[in-house]
């Protein structure tokens, strides 16, 4: 009876978790000099494969007899966290790494080689050991940890191959009343966070190879001028 008044009381309490500041959603700082417009493009597919992967989200599906049975696979839900990837890398694209105006003269892309999605055990365990208690004083219900490989290509006007990055990113949020998020927010803020990651470090090697990628795009002229 004790420990369902206090889960009651950590459910009632629940507004006093912090919510994701809009700050998170904006790049980090622009590392100038700029390269020449590019279309961004975003492999949507290894994004998918990804998250997809990520059994520590339970969608809500719609309620139906066959979607209850073991053998019946849920329909297809499509996962927030792509569309932050998605405007996180538009973002860094069009104020950090290139210049939005002028001709197109080529690409760049992005996507998640590999990484994982989960829940940290030890705060669970603990709470549970403590019947919740800590938890009213901010201790974590949970942590919600992503670990991801983002990889960024640079092609040409030619669609040939100018430079590729890898880095990884890795962030760890808490779910917890006060300090922490609650759980639909933690796992989607620790991607954002790992994903800025792995973005800072791509931007600083982009930023030491800059004449080399320069002058390559520039050499192989504006979409718009190719003929062929």
């Amino acid at each position: 009876m004790h420990i369902l008044k206090l889960f009651v009381a950590c459910i009632l309490l629940c507004c006093a978790c912090r919510s994701i500041s809009f700050d998170e959603f904006r790049p980090e700082s622009a590392h100038p000099p700029l390269l020449p417009s590019l279309f961004a493009a975003v492999d949507t597919i290894s994004l998918e494969t990804f998250y997809w992967n990520d059994h520590t989200i339970h969608h809500p599906y719609p309620y139906e007899e066959n979607w209850q049975r073991p053998h019946h696979r849920p329909p297809y839900v499509r996962d927030i966290r792509i569309q932050d990837a998605i405007m996180l890398f538009d973002r860094e694209v069009k104020d950090n790494l290139t210049n939005p105006k002028g001709k197109k003269y080529g690409y760049i892309t992005c996507k998640i080689v590999t990484g994982e999605c989960r829940y940290s055990p030890v705060s669970a365990m603990v709470s549970l050991a403590t019947f919740f208690v800590p938890n009213l004083f901010g201790f974590p219900f949970n942590n919600h940890m992503t670990h991801l490989e983002l990889e960024v290509e640079v092609y040409d006007s030619r669609q040939q191959l100018v430079a590729r990055y890898a880095a990884t990113g890795y962030s760890k949020v808490p779910i917890a009343l006060w300090r922490g998020y609650r759980t639909t927010d933690a796992y989607r803020l620790s991607n954002i966070k790992a994903f800025k990651t792995a973005m800072q470090t791509i931007k600083e090697k982009i930023t030491e190879d800059y004449p080399e990628i320069n002058h390559q795009l520039l050499a192989s002229g504006p979409l718009t001028a190719r003929r062929d």
